[in-house]
Protein backbone atom coordinates (compact mmCIF):
# COMPACT_ATOMS: atom_id res chain seq x y z
CA UNK A 1 0.00 0.00 0.00
CA UNK A 2 2.85 2.39 0.85
CA UNK A 3 4.60 1.70 -2.46
CA UNK A 4 1.36 2.19 -4.41
CA UNK A 5 0.67 5.42 -2.53
CA UNK A 6 4.13 6.80 -3.29
CA UNK A 7 4.05 5.58 -6.87
CA UNK A 8 0.72 7.30 -7.40
CA UNK A 9 2.15 10.62 -6.24
CA UNK A 10 5.33 10.20 -8.28
CA UNK A 11 3.67 9.23 -11.57
CA UNK A 12 0.10 10.51 -11.66
CA UNK A 13 -0.96 13.71 -13.33
CA UNK A 14 -2.70 16.41 -11.34
CA UNK A 15 -6.17 15.24 -12.32
CA UNK A 16 -5.41 11.75 -11.04
CA UNK A 17 -4.07 13.06 -7.74
CA UNK A 18 -7.04 15.38 -7.24
CA UNK A 19 -9.47 12.55 -7.99
CA UNK A 20 -7.63 10.24 -5.59
CA UNK A 21 -7.76 12.67 -2.68
CA UNK A 22 -11.41 13.59 -3.27
CA UNK A 23 -12.31 9.89 -3.36
CA UNK A 24 -10.21 9.23 -0.24
CA UNK A 25 -11.99 12.01 1.67
CA UNK A 26 -15.37 10.52 0.79
CA UNK A 27 -14.17 7.02 1.66
CA UNK A 28 -12.87 7.93 5.10
CA UNK A 29 -15.24 10.80 5.91
CA UNK A 30 -17.18 8.66 8.36
CA UNK A 31 -14.00 7.76 10.27
CA UNK A 32 -12.53 11.24 10.60
CA UNK A 33 -14.33 12.05 13.86
CA UNK A 34 -13.00 8.90 15.49
CA UNK A 35 -9.39 9.64 14.60
CA UNK A 36 -7.25 11.06 17.38
CA UNK A 37 -5.99 14.60 16.88
CA UNK A 38 -2.39 13.43 17.20
CA UNK A 39 -2.86 11.11 14.20
CA UNK A 40 -4.45 13.93 12.20
CA UNK A 41 -1.47 16.13 13.07
CA UNK A 42 0.97 13.37 12.16
CA UNK A 43 -0.79 12.76 8.85
CA UNK A 44 -0.72 16.47 8.05
CA UNK A 45 3.01 16.60 8.78
CA UNK A 46 3.62 13.59 6.51
CA UNK A 47 1.67 15.19 3.65
CA UNK A 48 3.50 18.51 4.04
CA UNK A 49 6.83 16.68 4.17
CA UNK A 50 6.00 14.81 0.97
CA UNK A 51 5.05 18.05 -0.77
CA UNK A 52 8.28 19.75 0.26
CA UNK A 53 10.61 16.79 -0.31
CA UNK A 54 9.26 15.27 -3.53
CA UNK A 55 10.08 17.48 -6.49
CA UNK A 56 7.37 15.86 -8.63
CA UNK A 57 4.61 16.91 -6.22
CA UNK A 58 6.18 20.32 -5.58
CA UNK A 59 6.46 21.01 -9.31
CA UNK A 60 2.81 20.07 -9.84
CA UNK A 61 1.74 22.59 -7.21
CA UNK A 62 3.95 25.29 -8.72
CA UNK A 63 2.64 24.58 -12.22
CA UNK A 64 -0.94 24.66 -10.96
CA UNK A 65 -0.39 28.04 -9.32
CA UNK A 66 1.22 29.41 -12.50
CA UNK A 67 -1.64 28.09 -14.65
CA UNK A 68 -4.33 29.59 -12.43
CA UNK A 69 -2.47 32.91 -12.23
CA UNK A 70 -2.19 33.04 -16.03
CA UNK A 71 -5.95 32.50 -16.40
CA UNK A 72 -6.88 35.10 -13.78
CA UNK A 73 -4.43 37.72 -15.09
CA UNK A 74 -5.22 37.09 -18.76
CA UNK A 75 -1.67 36.07 -19.69
CA UNK A 76 -0.62 33.89 -22.61
CA UNK A 77 -2.23 30.48 -22.06
CA UNK A 78 -0.24 28.56 -24.66
CA UNK A 79 1.48 25.53 -23.11
CA UNK A 80 -0.42 26.11 -19.86
CA UNK A 81 -2.24 22.88 -19.00
CA UNK A 82 -5.15 24.41 -17.12
CA UNK A 83 -5.12 27.51 -19.32
CA UNK A 84 -5.61 25.40 -22.45
CA UNK A 85 -8.40 23.52 -20.73
CA UNK A 86 -10.01 26.83 -19.79
CA UNK A 87 -10.04 27.97 -23.42
CA UNK A 88 -11.33 24.57 -24.50
CA UNK A 89 -14.17 24.77 -21.97
CA UNK A 90 -15.07 28.24 -23.23
CA UNK A 91 -15.25 26.91 -26.78
CA UNK A 92 -17.40 23.99 -25.61
CA UNK A 93 -19.76 26.26 -23.67
CA UNK A 94 -20.09 28.42 -26.80
CA UNK A 95 -21.26 25.35 -28.73
CA UNK A 96 -23.75 24.54 -25.97
CA UNK A 97 -25.18 28.06 -26.13
CA UNK A 98 -25.50 27.84 -29.91
CA UNK A 99 -27.02 24.32 -29.91
CA UNK A 100 -28.61 23.84 -26.48
CA UNK A 101 -31.31 21.27 -27.23
CA UNK A 102 -29.86 18.61 -29.54
CA UNK A 103 -26.20 19.61 -29.67
CA UNK A 104 -23.97 19.46 -32.74
CA UNK A 105 -23.75 15.67 -32.89
CA UNK A 106 -20.72 13.48 -32.11
CA UNK A 107 -19.59 13.30 -35.73
CA UNK A 108 -19.36 17.07 -36.12
CA UNK A 109 -18.13 17.87 -32.63
CA UNK A 110 -14.37 18.04 -33.27
CA UNK A 111 -14.80 20.26 -36.31
CA UNK A 112 -17.31 22.56 -34.62
CA UNK A 113 -15.20 22.71 -31.45
CA UNK A 114 -12.18 23.94 -33.42
CA UNK A 115 -14.35 26.52 -35.17
CA UNK A 116 -15.63 27.68 -31.78
CA UNK A 117 -12.06 28.53 -30.78
CA UNK A 118 -11.97 31.03 -33.64
CA UNK A 119 -15.43 32.36 -32.86
CA UNK A 120 -14.59 33.19 -29.24
CA UNK A 121 -11.28 34.76 -30.32
CA UNK A 122 -9.06 32.33 -28.43
CA UNK A 123 -5.40 33.30 -28.19
CA UNK A 124 -4.25 29.69 -28.35
CA UNK A 125 -2.20 28.60 -31.33
CA UNK A 126 -3.70 25.86 -33.50
CA UNK A 127 -1.46 23.12 -32.08
CA UNK A 128 -2.59 23.98 -28.52
CA UNK A 129 -6.32 23.92 -29.22
CA UNK A 130 -7.03 20.70 -27.37
CA UNK A 131 -10.21 18.69 -27.01
CA UNK A 132 -12.78 19.56 -24.33
CA UNK A 133 -11.12 17.67 -21.43
CA UNK A 134 -14.49 17.70 -19.67
CA UNK A 135 -16.87 14.80 -20.15
CA UNK A 136 -19.97 16.81 -19.26
CA UNK A 137 -19.24 19.73 -21.59
CA UNK A 138 -18.49 17.29 -24.40
CA UNK A 139 -21.67 15.28 -23.82
CA UNK A 140 -23.91 18.36 -23.67
CA UNK A 141 -22.21 19.95 -26.69
CA UNK A 142 -22.62 16.73 -28.68
CA UNK A 143 -26.16 15.75 -27.68
CA UNK A 144 -27.67 18.83 -26.04
CA UNK A 145 -29.04 19.27 -22.52
CA UNK A 146 -31.44 16.37 -23.03
CA UNK A 147 -28.51 13.96 -22.57
CA UNK A 148 -28.38 14.81 -18.85
CA UNK A 149 -31.99 13.70 -18.45
CA UNK A 150 -31.31 10.46 -20.31
CA UNK A 151 -28.27 9.74 -18.13
CA UNK A 152 -30.27 10.28 -14.92
CA UNK A 153 -33.12 8.10 -16.18
CA UNK A 154 -30.67 5.39 -17.21
CA UNK A 155 -28.88 5.38 -13.86
CA UNK A 156 -32.20 5.26 -12.00
CA UNK A 157 -33.26 2.32 -14.15
CA UNK A 158 -29.98 0.51 -13.52
CA UNK A 159 -30.34 0.82 -9.75
CA UNK A 160 -34.02 -0.19 -9.87
CA UNK A 161 -33.23 -3.30 -11.90
CA UNK A 162 -30.43 -4.12 -9.50
CA UNK A 163 -32.66 -3.75 -6.46
CA UNK A 164 -35.47 -5.78 -8.01
CA UNK A 165 -33.43 -8.68 -9.34
CA UNK A 166 -30.29 -9.11 -7.25
CA UNK A 167 -30.30 -10.83 -3.91
CA UNK A 168 -27.03 -12.72 -3.81
CA UNK A 169 -25.78 -12.09 -0.28
CA UNK A 170 -27.10 -14.27 2.51
CA UNK A 171 -28.65 -11.97 5.09
CA UNK A 172 -31.24 -13.03 7.62
CA UNK A 173 -34.78 -11.94 6.50
CA UNK A 174 -35.24 -10.24 9.87
CA UNK A 175 -32.28 -8.00 9.12
CA UNK A 176 -33.12 -7.00 5.54
CA UNK A 177 -35.33 -4.03 6.37
CA UNK A 178 -33.11 -2.36 8.92
CA UNK A 179 -30.07 -4.35 10.03
CA UNK A 180 -28.83 -1.54 12.26
CA UNK A 181 -32.01 -1.52 14.39
CA UNK A 182 -31.94 -5.31 14.60
CA UNK A 183 -28.56 -5.08 16.25
CA UNK A 184 -26.48 -6.93 13.66
CA UNK A 185 -23.47 -4.62 13.90
CA UNK A 186 -21.36 -6.71 11.53
CA UNK A 187 -23.99 -6.54 8.77
CA UNK A 188 -24.52 -2.82 9.35
CA UNK A 189 -20.80 -2.13 9.11
CA UNK A 190 -20.60 -4.15 5.93
CA UNK A 191 -23.42 -2.17 4.32
CA UNK A 192 -21.88 1.14 5.42
CA UNK A 193 -18.49 0.09 4.04
CA UNK A 194 -19.96 -0.72 0.63
CA UNK A 195 -21.92 2.53 0.67
CA UNK A 196 -18.77 4.53 1.47
CA UNK A 197 -16.81 2.74 -1.23
CA UNK A 198 -19.46 3.43 -3.89
CA UNK A 199 -19.73 7.10 -2.92
CA UNK A 200 -15.93 7.42 -2.94
CA UNK A 201 -15.65 5.89 -6.41
CA UNK A 202 -18.47 8.07 -7.73
CA UNK A 203 -16.83 11.20 -6.26
CA UNK A 204 -13.49 10.19 -7.80
CA UNK A 205 -15.19 9.57 -11.14
CA UNK A 206 -17.04 12.90 -11.14
CA UNK A 207 -13.87 14.79 -10.27
CA UNK A 208 -11.92 13.07 -13.06
CA UNK A 209 -14.71 13.76 -15.57
CA UNK A 210 -14.48 17.48 -14.80
CA UNK A 211 -10.93 17.64 -16.17
CA UNK A 212 -10.86 14.79 -18.70
CA UNK A 213 -13.18 13.35 -21.33
CA UNK A 214 -12.54 9.98 -19.77
CA UNK A 215 -15.15 8.07 -21.77
CA UNK A 216 -13.37 9.11 -24.96
CA UNK A 217 -10.22 7.25 -23.87
CA UNK A 218 -9.39 3.59 -23.38
CA UNK A 219 -8.84 4.26 -19.68
CA UNK A 220 -12.54 5.11 -19.47
CA UNK A 221 -13.37 1.41 -19.82
CA UNK A 222 -12.95 1.03 -16.05
CA UNK A 223 -16.10 3.13 -15.71
CA UNK A 224 -18.12 0.42 -17.45
CA UNK A 225 -16.68 -2.23 -15.14
CA UNK A 226 -17.53 -0.03 -12.16
CA UNK A 227 -21.09 0.47 -13.43
CA UNK A 228 -21.56 -3.28 -13.81
CA UNK A 229 -20.14 -3.89 -10.33
CA UNK A 230 -22.55 -1.37 -8.78
CA UNK A 231 -25.44 -2.87 -10.72
CA UNK A 232 -24.70 -6.31 -9.28
CA UNK A 233 -24.50 -5.21 -5.64
CA UNK A 234 -27.57 -6.77 -4.04
CA UNK A 235 -30.29 -4.46 -2.75
CA UNK A 236 -29.66 -5.65 0.80
CA UNK A 237 -26.12 -4.27 0.61
CA UNK A 238 -26.75 -1.03 -1.25
CA UNK A 239 -29.92 0.59 -0.02
CA UNK A 240 -29.66 4.32 -0.66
Amino acid sequence: IVLLFLGLHFLSARTGLLSFWVGALFLFSGDIRSISKKWVLLGTMVVVTLILSLSSIRNRLINTWEDLSAVVQGDDLNHKSFGQRWESWKAGVHLIKEHPVLGVGPCRFNEMHQQAYKTIGSGLRAENRIGPHNQWIQWIAEYGWCIIGFILVYLRHVFRVSQNTKNQVLISPNLQENPIEMGDEKTANRINSIRSLVFALVACLIMASMFESILERQAGMWMLIFALAVKNIPKNELNF
